[in-house]
């Protein structure tokens, strides 16, 4: 999710954190990984007339998933395996549980997105002082 900054005065390079904030066009990623390919296009969809999930759509065959179509499977991913999550309150809507095979190491975050991982497909990152 997109969060609003405001720069510090008294500190270069440092940031208060407004709060979220929503910004149309980044919900699907574009921010870190660039447009969706096409013929892909982003859609909300809704469980349960509160939960709010993501789904990603093909115009072409019509196809709907989850998976979001810019994380095509690199070195390493494979070993990592989707697992029923038991939702808490403090999980966010777009939530979901990983193992890692060989490890044993669960996980609530898809680890295509970690800082690592986002460098090896050529996203420069930024690192930011929150004050």
């Amino acid at each position: 999710m997109p969060m609003l900054l405001r720069s510090h005065p008294q500190r270069p390079n440092a940031y208060t954190v407004v709060g979220p904030t929503y910004v149309r066009g980044l919900e699907d990623s574009a921010a870190l990984l660039g447009p969706l390919p096409s013929p892909w296009i982003f859609q909300f969809r809704y469980e349960c007339s509160t939960l709010r999930m993501h789904s990603y759509f093909t115009t072409v065959t019509g196809q709907s998933q989850s998976e979001d179509p810019h994380l095509l499977p690199f070195a390493g991913e494979k070993d990592w395996i989707r697992i029923p999550l038991d939702r808490q309150p403090d999980d966010p809507d777009i939530c979901e549980r990983l193992l890692h095979a060989v490890t044993g190491e669960v996980r609530k975050s898809d680890p295509r997105l970690d800082p690592d991982a986002l460098r090896h497909r050529g996203v420069e990152l930024v690192e930011l002082n929150l004050v």
